[in-house]
This record gives structure tokens, sequence and C-alpha cells, in this order.
């Protein structure tokens, strides 16, 4: 028979908390990032070192639609994010001034050990939501933006003949940095925080169209 965790056990003071986290070192698909990240750089260098601010798409697609991933820090460990949205500089909102973007997401928040009253828990999340983002361009070829979502968060603690689980629709804003590294390739560094206590994460990611 399962019992129900307190709900401060899902997500636990976080200075009172002794953690066994392994993602404490460099994850490897950090430095594989790096390294696409770096390559990306490179071939930026060539003839379009940001691809040219063309105005808005349509107002489904911007200029075509965008995959991506990312890996970051969360308040779990190593989280991961895949997401497809409207890509180029951005669709027009009439009558809203500016340049947004959507996005759907779907994000791990990764899982980590923690030690509490004398016993071992462990606690994963994820989440799916969708996001608008409008858009204030910087330079040619970078922009800053802020998401503003709706996301479903499902978490999960256990530990020694002990189980809880907690999900809900929850609110998403974050705030980022995308370079047009290449034509083909975009670079995003972003923090998010989805649904507020617990669910920080600051990523570095890159997206291609399709």
């Amino acid at each position: 028979m399962q019992n129900h965790l307190p709900s401060h056990l899902v997500t636990p003071p976080l200075r009172t908390a002794t953690r066994a986290r392994s993602g404490n070192a460099i994850h490897p698909a950090m430095s594989l990032l790096g390294a696409a990240l770096i390559v990306s750089g490179c071939l930026a260098v060539g003839p379009a070192a940001a691809a040219p601010a063309t105005g808005a798409g349509s107002w489904l697609t911007g200029q075509g639609l965008v995959i991506g991933g990312a890996v970051g820090s969360t308040d779990y460990g190593t989280g991961f994010k895949a997401n497809v949205g409207s890509g180029g500089t951005g669709m027009q909102l009439t009558p809203v001034p500016g340049l947004w973007r959507w996005e759907l997401q779907l994000q791990s928040f990764g899982s980590e050990t923690f030690v509490q009253f004398g016993n071992s828990f462990k606690r994963n999340a994820w989440s799916f939501g969708g996001s608008l983002m409008p858009q204030l361009p910087l330079m040619p070829g970078v922009a800053a933006y802020a998401k503003l979502g709706v996301h479903y968060l499902s978490s999960h603690a256990s530990g020694p003949g002990l189980s809880t689980s907690t999900s809900g629709i929850k609110p998403g804003i974050g705030a980022g940095l995308r370079w047009q590294a290449h034509p083909r390739i975009g670079v995003r560094l972003e923090y998010e925080n989805i649904g507020s206590s617990g669910g920080d994460v600051v990523s570095l990611g890159v997206e291609m169209p399709f």
C-alpha cells in the first residue's frame, strides 16, 4: 500500500535537504551542445554572419516553422527541452504591435535524490505547454524576447514505502536572447519559470527550420 508524502517533500527546501545529485558535474550533453555552438559560430563567420531581418511572415508560421532542443540547469538537476514553433523574425498579431513568435515545448526537469529526515527520496518532473514570445530586435540577427505561457506540470516524489504525485495547469514566464548564428541555425540562451517554486530552468539551445 502506498502512503502519501507531505507536499513539502515533493519540492523540498533547498537549504535543508542534503542532496545526492549526480548532475553536479557538467553533463556530457552540455559539452556536445557547446561544441555544436562553436561549429555554428564558425559557420556564421562566412558570408552570412547573421540572417538579415526581413520583416514579419504570416501570422501563423512567421517565416517558417522551426524545431529545437536545449539542455540546462533546473531545480532537479539537468533538464532537457524539445520545442516547435514559428520562426523567422516573428509574426504580427494585429492589432497588437510588434513581432511575436509562438512555441510548443516539452520540458524534462530531470531527477534528483535527496535526504530529508534521515530518509532518501527521489523526485522528478516534466511539463508540456505553449507560449507567446514578444520580441525586441537588438541588432541584425540578435533579438531579446519574453515568454508568456500555460503548461501542464507533473511532478513525482518517492521514498521508502512512500509515493506521491502532483499535477496541474501552471503559468510560465521567461526571457532570453536569440542569435541567428547561421541562416539555418539559431542559438538561444533562456531563463524560464514554470509553476513558481521549483520550476526554474536556465538553458542553452539551438533551433533549425524544417
